[in-house]
């Protein structure tokens, strides 16, 4: 009896560290002090210092889900390395840190020299891309815990960024302009919806193809999420004002960007102001998913958000391909704000009208018209307890005090209205912005 036979293959581990050794080394910057086989790895951090007045660490951690099965599927593993440390190194981008290091962890249930070395082969060119060094990993053989020829991927990164030059969000206020970085396609996020789409209710195979999608359906999901360093640190290194960036991840354009607004403002988003990817149409089709599941789950083919003033904006376009899909206004910060369904948005606010709702749906004003409705939508516009017309609002005149204090006798009106019982409708006419 050995380890061996038990489901362990030590030669084969030994195997894979020899495979990737070289791909491996050619990460390390001269800051690496270590080679593969250390318990630890060692980083310089004297040139940080020298550089940097005020340097701070920032660190995450993240996977890719369960992509890997696509890989799998596929017998083509290159590329999941290159979706891990593009996973973690953008969600450290959003506060301006630049990656430094990474770590890997690959766990199975029978290590694989070859698929292994397939796995960090990715990792290596996204790391040579992008300046980072891959310092070290870890790979788990473990029978019985995962399913046979399945993988789980963690990878570990770590970043510096100048003290005052980290991005909160805090400095965000209404009239800022939200601007989409495109993504390629699911990125890591959503594939446990997207394989029971295709597979089971599609009834489709990795090799198939369908009209709409220019790749399989298998290379299609399988392409590779975009790593956004060079775009943000393009930007950054310009000395461009940037207050606010999120990395459009599980949860999609409305749970994200909630995340980096300061209290006191919201942002209306423009639903069609960038490009449409086919797939996120193929698989709503293919199961009826309701638009409001689809925009929680995927990213909708927005995979960054960046906040800046308007002034920054047609700097910032000079250097990445970004697109104007929104902007900041006054309210509060909320999961629940709504995406603009074509020419009509209908509002819904729980309990009764308040001046902040009420300001914070004309805000939200745009197009011609957009129709708010409190309290509980309804198909046809009856039995409302009144109708009020309002004028749309100059660029300028954002700030919450100002339009609130021109509303007033609109506010009193709808206040009055509520306490009948009854949804009040507010038409905004027309955007002057």
């Amino acid at each position: 009896m050995d380890y061996k036979s038990s489901g362990v293959d030590i030669d084969a581990g030994n195997e894979a560290v020899k495979r990737i050794k070289e791909g491996v080394r050619s990460t390390f910057t001269t800051n690496v002090l270590t080679g593969l086989g250390s318990f630890g790895s060692l980083y310089d951090l004297k040139s940080i210092l020298d550089d940097y007045e005020n340097p701070v660490l920032v660190q995450s951690i993240d996977g890719v889900g369960t992509k890997p099965i696509i890989a799998r599927k596929l017998g083509k593993f290159n590329t999941i390395g290159v979706d891990l440390l593009s996973a973690c190194a953008n969600d450290i981008l959003v506060m301006g840190a630049r990656p430094l290091t990474f770590l890997d962890y690959i766990a199975n249930d029978k290590l694989r020299p070859d698929t292994i070395e397939e796995i960090v082969s990715g990792m290596v060119k996204a790391c040579r891309d992008t300046g980072v060094s891959l310092v070290g990993g870890e790979t788990a053989e473990m029978p019985d815990t995962y399913l046979p020829g399945e993988h789980d991927l963690v990878g570990v990164i770590t970043g510096v960024v100048e003290k005052d030059k980290i991005i909160t969000g805090e400095n965000i206020q209404p009239g800022d302009v939200v601007l989409g970085l495109p993504s390629s396609g699911l990125h890591t996020n959503g594939y446990s919806l997207a394989r029971k789409l295709f597979f089971e209710i599609g009834g489709y195979d990795v090799n198939d193809t369908i009209p709409e999608l220019e790749q399989s359906v298998g290379l299609t999901l399988l392409e590779p999420h975009i790593n956004y360093t060079n775009h943000v640190f393009g930007v950054l290194d310009k000395e461009i004002g940037v207050k606010g960036i999120a990395h459009i991840t599980g949860g999609g354009l409305v749970e994200n960007i909630p995340r980096i607004l300061p209290d006191g403002c919201d942002v209306e988003i423009h639903k069609g102001s960038w490009p449409s990817i086919p797939i996120f149409n193929v698989m709503q089709s293919i199961g009826n998913v309701d638009e409001n599941e689809m925009y929680r789950t995927f990213n909708m083919g927005i995979g960054m958000i960046i906040i800046a003033a308007p002034d920054q904006v047609n700097s910032i376009k000079k250097i990445i391909d970004v697109h104007e899909i929104g902007f900041v206004f006054a309210g509060w910060k909320s999961s629940e704000h709504y995406l603009m369904r074509d020419d009509i948005a209908i509002v819904q606010f729980p309990g009764s009208n308040t001046e902040r709702e009420t300001f914070m749906a004309c805000r939200r004003s745009g197009l011609n018209p957009v129709e708010f409705l409190w309290n509980e939508p309804h198909e046809k516009l009856t039995n409302c307890a009144g109708y009020i017309i309002i004028g749309g609002f100059s660029y300028e005149d954002r700030s919450r005090a100002g339009v609130i204090a021109s509303l007033d006798p609109i506010i009193n009106v709808i206040k009055a209205e509520s306490e009948k019982g009854k949804p009040v409708l507010v038409f905004a006419m027309e955007r002057k912005y």
